[in-house]
């Protein structure tokens, strides 16, 4: 079985956001329940209302970027997509569809998959070049 997506998805996927949601959040619900005189800033109502507009923003890219991202191995007949809780078994056997963005050095791709599964027809996951090409040369048809 020939791992498709980064071995960072686990990092990406899982790592990131809950320390995202837990460091931040923590210091958000700090900073609103704390006295005002507590805090070490002028005025500690603009810098409550900048925290949650940070915490804000980065939940969102989380959820946008990062939470939509699976692991993809590959055998010679199925993909295998899971998101660290449920796995697909998908025949490779259909038309796909690659899209991809090159970022941070690793390709953010879309694979648009023939059948509906739990996970939607589109599956994205983070992969390198080598197997950027091989998924190119070996699996577009």
């Amino acid at each position: 079985m020939r791992l498709i997506s980064s071995s960072m998805t686990l990092v990406l996927r899982i790592f990131i956001p809950v320390f995202w949601m837990v460091f931040f959040g923590c210091l958000c619900l700090f900073a609103w329940i704390t006295d005002d005189q507590d805090l070490p800033l002028r005025d500690p109502d603009v810098f409550r209302l900048q925290l949650t507009v940070f915490f804000g923003i980065g939940c969102l890219i989380v959820l946008v970027f990062l939470y939509p991202l699976k692991r993809v191995e590959l055998d010679d007949e199925y993909f295998y997509i899971t998101n660290f809780f449920k796995t697909v078994k998908l025949p490779i056997n259909q038309n796909l569809v690659f899209t991809k963005r090159k970022f941070l050095g690793r390709f953010w791709v879309t694979m648009r998959v023939e059948t509906k599964n739990i996970f939607g027809n589109k599956i994205k996951f983070v992969c390198n070049q080598q197997t950027m090409d091989y998924l190119e040369n070996t699996l577009v048809k």
